[in-house]
């Protein structure tokens, strides 16, 4: 269910289904396969998937050098919604 859903690109179903992958629930467990699930989730603006995948990114084998953006291009885009998140409060 996760994985269909995920496959369409839905945020949400993106970092559950990373999460099924990361803690190999149901599935084949693969920390590789997890962060790329949870980075395609914040860049689809899920960015509570960061979180996730900063946990997860020193288990993977190329996470990094595959994404050598990912901290820029999160660091603008998270702290804006956490400020956002912030004046909602």
């Amino acid at each position: 269910m996760y994985k269909a859903s995920a496959e369409k690109g839905n945020p949400v179903s993106l970092s559950n289904y990373g999460l099924r992958l990361e803690e190999g629930k149901g599935v084949n467990q693969n920390y590789d396969l997890a962060a790329e699930h949870y980075y395609n989730a914040v860049t689809n603006g899920d960015y509570e998937a960061r979180r996730w995948l900063d946990s997860i990114i020193p288990k993977t084998k190329n996470f990094m050098t595959k994404h050598p953006e990912y901290q820029v291009l999160v660091d603008d885009n998270y702290e804006e919604f956490c400020n956002q998140e912030i004046v909602l409060l």
